[in-house]
């Protein structure tokens, strides 16, 4: 099969990803590259459920599912010549200003119908914090959990950026907590850390579980995203599938 047919069949779907399908010899394979800078709730939520319903729905293909590392991903994707990319939006964005990436479709959030509005950073501090403006946080030590996660970082870090100053030097350290334990919240409840940055909705998530009480922080730049929950920047696109 052609493989402008294959893509026209991948299409047809609202929104999949790929799992490395049963050798076979008579399918044709689709190559999916996986920029990965999301958390462990997105595989959970999103990617395992979409897998399950790819390989239901197209068993007359076999996906090939690779990885597309964050910081090397032009070279990458020359090694792996991936049909199909998936990633942030803002690797998105850089490739369609840079190589002419064509989006095939945006992951919806339930919560919202402004896709476009779906994930942003959420800056905090203790409640009892001496820092009142973003500003007052020059200096400090923060945490996050992952330097690459696309809400838990990235778009604090173009904030920052657009506020006048260098989100790389902006921050006396920063600890990654890589989703472990202790996380953002325990590093900043027991003043290990000043400032926490994660992704929108995982505070109200963290006082939902019992993890936090409401009220144990504060928010930073604060206003309120179209989910209802409180957050620091202005929101972006979530996940994006596309043509590279």
């Amino acid at each position: 099969m052609k493989q402008s047919q294959i893509k026209f069949a991948l299409l047809a779907l609202l929104f999949v990803f790929s799992s490395q399908g049963l050798p076979s010899e008579n399918k044709p394979t689709v190559t999916i590259g996986l920029v990965d800078t999301f958390s462990p709730t997105f595989f959970i939520e999103s990617y395992s459920p979409t897998v399950d319903h790819l390989m239901e729905r197209l068993t007359q293909y076999q996906f090939n599912l690779v990885d597309i590392n964050p910081g090397n991903i032009l070279e990458d994707i020359e090694r792996y010549k991936p049909d199909f990319l998936i990633s942030n939006a803002f690797t998105y964005v850089s490739l369609m200003q840079t190589h002419g990436a064509l989006q095939v479709a945006t992951k919806e959030n339930k919560e919202t119908s402004n896709f476009t509005d779906s994930v942003a950073s959420t800056i905090i501090v203790r409640s009892d914090s001496s820092i009142k403006t973003l500003a007052d946080a020059r200096g400090k030590k923060a945490a996050v959990s992952d330097l690459e996660s696309f809400g838990g970082w990235l778009i604090a870090k173009g904030e920052l950026l657009s506020a006048g100053y260098n989100p790389d030097k902006f921050f006396s350290e920063i600890i990654e907590t890589k989703y472990g334990v202790p996380d953002v919240f325990l590093l900043l409840k027991h003043g290990f850390v000043t400032v926490g940055v994660v992704e929108s909705c995982e505070l109200e998530k963290a006082i939902q579980s019992g993890q936090i009480k409401e009220g144990d922080f504060r928010v930073l730049n604060q206003r309120l995203n179209p989910q209802k929950c409180l957050v620091s920047t202005p929101g972006y696109p979530d996940v994006v599938f596309f043509f590279p």
